[in-house]
């Protein structure tokens, strides 16, 4: 069990990033207007830029 629960916290910042990031991104993409621009959802385009993000984050054990 602990073992999940490590694994888990170990991937925050992927959670993070899908579960803030990439909201927050199509909201503020919708804000502008940016949308019709877009061949894809915006929220398609939050979860490349969250994943992206947070994966990168993984990967280098820092946040910023």
């Amino acid at each position: 069990m602990l073992k999940i629960v490590q694994g888990f916290l170990g991937l925050l910042p992927l959670w993070f990033g899908i579960g803030f990031i990439a909201p927050l991104t199509a909201e503020i993409i919708k804000a502008f207007g940016w949308q019709a621009n877009l061949p894809v959802s915006p929220l398609v385009v939050g979860l490349i830029l969250g994943i992206a993000w947070g994966g990168s984050t993984v990967v280098r054990g820092r946040w910023i």
